[in-house]
């Protein structure tokens, strides 16, 4: 939505955040991983309601994910890197927020998570019961 990505923008540059904010756009998979590395938020904000591979991804990377998708809804509220209701202007105060707290120790912590919850041995059992 372009009108959305400006609003982005433009908080942002309202918010003095260009130099710790940067907009990538779409990247193919091998361009992703250098990024995630680079990166200490990622920011989703597709509203699908299906669990993003790319967060995921994003968490086993060890970045920190804010999203209003509500399949990451049980697993960042207690984070607090959910976002109801999701507007740029909220998405900002939470990575705001966030970025207040050990963010290495919350990687830490969600790719533990991930790593548990979202293995393969995890997934069939819940699909399969095995």
């Amino acid at each position: 939505d372009p009108n959305y990505f400006t609003r982005m923008e433009r908080l942002v540059e309202a918010l003095q955040l260009t130099e710790h904010i940067r907009f990538v756009g779409a990247r193919t998979q091998e361009e992703l991983v250098p990024l995630y590395t680079k990166a200490g938020f990622f920011l989703n904000t597709s509203m699908t309601q299906s669990m993003d591979k790319v967060v995921l991804e994003a968490v086993l990377s060890g970045v920190v994910p804010v999203t209003g998708n509500r399949a990451f809804k049980d697993l960042l509220t207690p984070y607090s890197l959910y976002v109801e209701n999701a507007t740029p202007e909220l998405y900002a105060e939470t990575i705001m927020t966030a970025s207040q707290n050990d963010t290495n120790q919350l990687a830490q912590k969600l790719c533990d998570t991930v790593a548990r919850s979202h293995s393969l041995h995890t997934f069939t059992q819940r699909i399969f019961g095995i």
